[in-house]
């Protein structure tokens, strides 16, 4: 789990021996549910495979703490994500000076064209490879575009997964001709861990849209994963050259540091705010329901000072480029 807050969910158990699950209907934290298992009966649930999940839900999935839990502090691990593939050191396919985080953590894998691989951050690629358990030859999706743990989902959902191991890549040289340079792998790392100390390399994020997590904060460290920032504009003609027809209203990089006295920033490091180069609205900023300490742009490009409490769009910005963006591109989780 990510935090430790008391919340009123249920927990899970279960016992090694028989492989059951048990659902405790208590109010507790993490730290005291995985106590309670552990003297109760024998660890907060471990989860195998998608099986598992299906058996542990039953019709009517019930919230509740599991075994899964993030040690930040550890060195990341590798692991293929069809449950029982070992990731294996000595037989790995690495380009020469991979993994490397070049474009900072680098969680997820792709393969080039001469089948060595990358590691990557978990960004959109056109291309993946499935794995159907069910059929000869592994599928490629080149025409999809979609995050690693989107694929992953899609994978699992119309095949078995992603394309583990070195024994279904080595099936993949045989068989299929790949068009295109590059694709999404199985191949992941992070640093969670089960509580009871296994290597279960399951993992099934809720990939459901976040909206009520969509503030200008969240849109930020959204913009700075996908792109390069909230957007920044300079002046109109700036706008005019990055915006053309096709920009939206919606949250931008210009924000007031809250309790300073009303002193604007830009988002984007080493740009400096010139209030003659603004175009707010007439008699805006007002900071009319307070604290309005960010901004939005209109349609037609003039400035507002808004409540980060009001959801909106937001516009990202990639130096050349905006994007405007909605609150449901913000996943639940995500890989570096």
């Amino acid at each position: 789990v990510v935090h430790f807050s008391y919340i009123p969910v249920a927990l899970f158990s279960h016992l090694i021996s028989l492989y059951n699950y048990h659902y405790i209907k208590q109010n507790m934290n993490w730290s005291a549910a995985q106590a309670y298992c552990r003297r109760e009966h024998t660890d907060l649930a471990t989860v195998y495979n998608m099986r598992d999940m299906n058996r542990l839900c039953g019709d009517s999935c019930k919230e509740g703490w599991i075994g899964l839990h993030d040690q930040q502090h550890t060195d990341r691990t590798w692991h293929w994500s069809l449950p029982g593939v070992e990731y294996n050191e000595s037989d790995t396919n690495w380009a020469e000076n991979e993994p490397n985080d070049k474009d900072g953590p680098e969680n997820t894998v792709e393969m080039l064209k001469n089948f060595k691989w990358i590691d990557v951050p978990d960004r959109s690629n056109p291309s993946f490879i499935c794995y159907d358990g069910k059929k000869l030859y592994p599928r490629v999706y080149d025409q999809i575009r979609m995050t690693w743990l989107e694929a992953q989902k899609y994978c699992r959902e119309h095949h078995t997964d992603l394309i583990s191991g070195q024994d279904q890549l080595d099936d993949l040289k045989n068989h299929t001709k790949l068009n295109g340079t590059r694709w999404m792998i199985g191949l992941f790392r992070d640093t969670w861990r089960w509580s009871d100390g296994n290597g279960s390399s399951f993992r099934n994020w809720d990939q459901t849209p976040q909206s009520n997590h969509c503030n200008w904060s969240a849109a930020q460290e959204y913009c700075r994963r996908e792109h390069t920032d909230l957007a920044t504009v300079y002046n109109m003609r700036d706008m005019n050259r990055l915006c053309g027809d096709s920009c939206k209203e919606g949250w931008i990089g210009l924000h007031d540091q809250q309790h300073t006295n009303r002193t604007w920033h830009w988002s984007l490091p080493g740009v400096e705010y010139n209030e003659n180069d603004t175009n707010w609205a007439e008699d805006e900023p007002d900071n009319k329901v307070k604290p309005e300490n960010i901004v939005e742009m209109l349609k037609n490009f003039e400035l507002v000072d808004v409540n980060d409490k009001r959801k909106a769009s937001f516009i990202c910005y990639n130096g050349k480029k905006l994007y405007p963006t909605v609150c449901d591109q913000i996943r639940a989780h995500t890989f570096g």
